[in-house]
């Protein structure tokens, strides 16, 4: 009897000494968009589930394999994005595609939500979603067979009890909340609003959110049959949507140039003292030429975290006093990837975590250091056309030309007044459909200048030419 009262008490002693059991507690879609206007929690929801998919998809190199090689460019250092709908019958691993591999990695929680229906409403709802490797691990060394990322979803207003918040998901089922504006804490891809594409609709000539094309890019208004005609050459057709089509917004302009305006030659020196006199006027072209960067200067966008807003979007307006000439141009697709050079350096830990419902699993923990290369200033030739002459009979005239910065994200400001820059305390312009613009410099050009702009975020050049 002495046996057995002594063997219960050691089972006794044994259970008393087991550590609680570690639970992580996953945190909803639905709670995490609840409280939100009914619009934005239906496309919040959706985006949360296709990133929360596309982190469970993540299980299977194949699938990470894809996504590094897919987003593969030698055209600046940075990577392309993975439009969904461009991308959903691209040939993942054998005869599976990119929306199979998707379909396969969705969990009760997403079949439930959307009734199993949720890539055709993401291309109804919501077709500008893309999958991105942030550009600023482009000096990275991702081995996608022993890095799973976390994945970053950007949602159009946060969750719904911190606007500055949005969620992360891992393959584990592991999440964690992310500050919006700071640098992210993990090695991650992003799921977002497209930059580097613009939905289009020839129909309307307006995209998805009833935006016109002529506030993209406002010089198309110079040549429009020419570069309407041209549209369907360069575009990529959008699933589910008769007719409409995907633009690259680099190409939209690269196709301003090569269609609209013939080349530029600088004008001869001469012994005039303003360059506009040393050749007939009517010829003399005013030419956007150059933009530089400077370090500690190339990511003023409203967002620190420097892995979601990754595009320069600029719009110049021109005019004189009594608005006798105005005009006004876009400078879009422009990466801040080419203005990289080696600037962020990385501490990595392939951290092991253990949950007693998840596993033991690897989180990609990491800390970013932005490191500028003091040497050299980074310059980008353009050949833009601003206009011939100078308003006629107004030489004396003053040419004002308004420098805002324009961002196109989920949500649309139906008008928005760019706020003046302090230094110069002259007022934006106003900007129609962004959802967020950055007035940056007012200046102006008399006769006689060849202007160099300069202010805090870069300095830009016009020169005279025919």
């Amino acid at each position: 009897m002495k046996i057995k009262y002594l063997h219960f008490l050691v089972i006794l002693l044994f259970l008393s000494c087991k550590e609680e059991p570690i639970i992580f507690f996953q945190t909803s879609i639905t709670e995490l968009s609840a409280n939100q206007k009914i619009d934005i929690e239906e496309l919040s929801k959706l985006r949360l589930a296709f990133g929360k998919t596309v982190a469970n998809a993540m299980e299977h190199p194949d699938f990470r394999n894809y996504i590094k090689n897919q987003s593969q460019t030698n055209r600046y250092r940075g990577f392309k994005e993975i439009v969904f709908g461009m991308h959903q019958d691209d040939l993942v691993v054998g005869d599976l595609t990119f929306r199979q591999m998707l379909a396969a990695a969705v969990d009760d929680e997403v079949d439930a939500l959307f009734d199993g229906d949720l890539f055709d409403l993401i291309l109804e709802k919501d077709p500008m979603v893309t999958i991105k490797i942030p550009d600023v691990f482009f000096d990275f060394e991702w081995n996608p067979i022993a890095t799973i990322p976390l994945v970053y979803v950007r949602t159009p207003v946060g969750l719904s009890d911190n606007d500055f918040e949005d969620m992360a998901f891992h393959t584990s089922g592991y999440q964690e909340r992310y500050q919006r504006f700071e640098f992210p804490k993990h090695f991650c891809i992003t799921i977002k609003y497209s930059e580097d594409f613009l939905f289009y609709d020839p129909v309307t000539s307006k995209n998805e959110k009833k935006i016109s094309i002529f506030e993209f890019v406002p010089q198309f208004r110079n040549c429009w049959e020419a570069i309407e005609a041209s549209l369907p050459l360069i575009g990529r057709p959008i699933p589910n949507n008769l007719n409409s089509i995907y633009l690259n917004k680099r190409e939209l302009y690269q196709l301003y140039l090569s269609t609209c305006q013939s080349s530029t030659e600088p004008i001869p020196e001469c012994s005039e003292n303003c360059p506009r006199d040393c050749a007939p006027l009517p010829q003399v072209k005013n030419v956007f030429s150059q933009m530089e960067t400077t370090p500690f200067k190339r990511f003023r966008t409203g967002d620190e975290s420097f892995i979601f807003r990754e595009n320069y979007h600029f719009i110049l307006s021109l005019e004189t006093s009594d608005e006798s000439f105005t005009a006004e141009y876009a400078l879009l697709g422009l990466r801040k990837a080419q203005f990289f050079e080696n600037e962020f350096t990385f501490t990595f830990e392939n951290k092991e975590v253990f949950y007693d419902n998840l596993g033991s699993f690897k989180i990609p923990e990491l800390s970013m250091v932005f490191e500028p290369q003091f040497a050299n200033n980074v310059k980008t030739d353009f050949d833009l056309l601003l206009f011939k002459g100078w308003p006629e009979n107004q030489q004396n005239e003053l040419i004002t030309i308004y420098l805002d910065e324009v961002v196109y994200e989920d949500l649309v400001v139906t008008t928005d007044i760019a706020p003046f820059d302090v230094n110069d305390q002259i007022p934006g312009r106003i900007l129609v459909n962004p959802s967020q613009a950055i007035h940056h410099r007012s200046f102006q050009l008399d006769f006689c200048d060849e202007k160099d702009i300069t202010h805090d975020l870069v300095n830009f050049k016009i020169k005279t030419s025919f």
